[in-house]
């Protein structure tokens, strides 16, 4: 006989669960004293409809097909639903409190929305030609388009970079470095001259990023300090003069970025919040990106700060809005950053698995990313002391096999 799914401390439990989440009229004619286990791989050779769980007898025969527990069915083929949407602490799990090692887990990285192009558009080299020279005198229009195009030769500079054979590699360095110090040439000129035009908070945004690229390569930035300091003076005027806008939400987004770097996670939290309020409009097409990666950054925050509840809010908004707009790269690093740690978030809030397998029912990821975080619950419950962690563990197993 293979591994039981539970320990023989939580038959009875598993008894008393069978009888309850189904409160099945149409559950089979055995009686549920005879449930022993849930059925595993090569067990309870029936078919049951999908969303339920197979229970067994200790012969491995098929029992009755059930509802995960705190799940009804109206009838055998009914989908099943969660009966009620409170859930009262059941497990608690002390180890999983400690709010500044899941911050640390919360891998995001560097979230840059939009990111610089691989490839530079056609006619990138014929615009510098014939604009360069004309950068003190030149028209607002002229000066955008200007660094757009030394923007896409960085781009495609540092991608060739990556990919390119070693004896080529400083060439395309020393083209990305001249190109960024230009872009930033451009721009700053764009600032200085046309102060009142209606595209100047967007303009001031990408000149911070620009000045935060440069302080990242080695060796091109005179002081990273200043650059640093230069791009965060850029990003706080576009969040005090272009209020509500886009581009304060991206101002307010690098922002945080550069607090996260520095650890100063109240700092986040706060600029997260002001992201997602302008975000939630959705009327610009990297809204749900800057959702999913805010919300997610703004998981870590809370985490980092100790506030476990607030921290679960924020990881379920980054797992919803990542779903919305994947495949884009932050909106995955989003989602999937949050599921890493939503089982320990759970496990330290003691809720139950039920309401996991709500949120991990979105998407379209394959089953087994669905059920890995169920299946860690299950874990950290099991090995949990507790009346209620052995019920609370069997809930995670039951709600990994009805998932889709």
């Amino acid at each position: 006989m293979k591994a039981r799914f539970v320990s023989p401390s939580s038959l009875r439990v598993l008894a008393a669960l069978t009888a309850l989440f189904v409160g099945l009229p149409w559950a089979l004619s055995a009686p549920t004293s005879t449930v022993d286990h849930l059925c595993v791989e090569g067990e309870g050779k029936g078919v049951c409809p999908i969303g339920h769980v197979r229970m067994c007898d200790k012969s491995g025969g098929l029992v009755t097909c059930a509802c995960p527990p705190g799940a009804s069915a109206s009838a055998p083929t009914s989908s099943c639903t969660v009966t009620s949407e409170k859930y009262p602490p059941a497990c608690v799990v002390p180890d999983a409190t400690i709010a500044a090692t899941l911050g640390a887990t919360l891998e995001l990285g560097t979230l840059e929305v939009p990111r610089l192009p691989q490839t530079a558009f056609v006619g990138a080299d014929l615009t510098v030609s014939n604009l360069d020279g004309k950068l003190p005198t030149a028209t607002a229009d002229e000066l955008v388009k200007l660094a757009m195009a030394h923007e896409a030769l960085e781009g495609e500079a540092a991608y060739g970079a990556t990919t390119a054979q070693k004896s080529k590699v400083a060439g395309l360095l020393a083209k990305r470095d001249a190109s960024v110090t230009r872009v930033i040439d451009v721009r700053k000129a764009l600032a200085a001259r046309f102060p009142a035009d209606s595209r100047i908070g967007e303009q001031r945004v990408a000149l911070a990023r620009a000045l935060l690229r440069r302080a990242a390569y080695a060796g091109v930035a005179t002081s990273v300090v200043v650059d640093r300091s230069e791009a965060r003076a850029q990003l706080t005027k576009t969040r005090e003069t272009a209020k509500a806008s886009v581009a304060a939400r991206d101002a307010g987004f690098a922002l945080a970025e550069q607090a996260a770097r520095d650890k100063d996670w109240k700092t986040v939290a706060l600029l997260e919040l002001d992201v997602r309020a302008i975000a939630s409009g959705k009327k610009d097409v990297d809204d749900h990106a800057y959702l999913a990666a805010a919300s997610a950054r703004l998981a870590e925050a809370r985490l980092a700060l100790g506030d476990l509840s607030a921290a679960r809010d924020a990881l379920v908004d980054a797992i919803d809005a990542g779903n919305v707009c994947s495949p884009r790269a932050e909106c995955v690093s989003a989602a999937a950053s949050s599921r890493d740690v939503l089982d320990r978030v759970f496990a330290a809030l003691g809720l139950p698995a039920r309401a996991m397998a709500k949120i991990l029912a979105g998407g379209t990821m394959p089953k087994q990313e669905r059920i890995r975080p169920l299946l860690r619950l299950a874990e950290l419950y099991a090995k949990s002391p507790g009346t209620t962690c052995a019920a609370a563990a069997d809930e995670a197993k039951a709600w990994s096999i009805a998932l889709k």
